[in-house]
């Protein structure tokens, strides 16, 4: 087991593509070529869904289908290892519960764990935080 694996949020992708925000850009970009380039990155079939719909309907400039489709094809697929399954919604439910984050982050949370990922990269989450042995990165703080 690689001991760097590393969950990749969906805002993470979201922000390598948002010109506005320039510096959240670049180190959203850096971190995605980092963790991709040295295979150590892992999402979960949320993060796809998750990035289309962004993509697609709320991206100040939003992309096209076959835009979004390209790249999340070659840059998505190869590190998507976690779907939905039973077990997954159940840890969802018992890590919200427990650490009073909403349905879809845990997910997020589940599914990093699932994957025996030592770091979960997010915005969205409080940065420092370990759960279950996984520990929340915010790349902009």
């Amino acid at each position: 087991m690689n001991d760097n694996r590393s969950f990749i949020d969906t805002n993470i992708y979201a922000y390598s593509f948002d010109k506005s925000e320039e510096v959240k850009c670049k180190i959203a970009g850096k971190l995605i070529e980092s963790l991709c380039g040295s295979s150590n990155a892992v999402i979960s079939y949320q993060v796809i869904q998750e990035f289309y719909n962004l993509a697609t309907g709320k991206f100040k400039d939003k992309l096209i289908h076959e835009d979004v489709g390209y790249f999340v094809k070659k840059i998505m697929y190869p590190y998507c290892e976690v779907f939905s399954s039973f077990e997954l919604f159940d840890h969802a439910l018992d890590i919200s519960q427990r650490y009073k984050y909403g349905y879809y982050d845990s997910l997020i949370i589940a599914a990093s764990i699932r994957s025996n990922c030592k770091f979960l990269y997010s915005e969205d989450l409080q940065h420092g935080q370990v759960i279950e042995g996984v520990k929340i990165v915010d790349p902009f703080s």
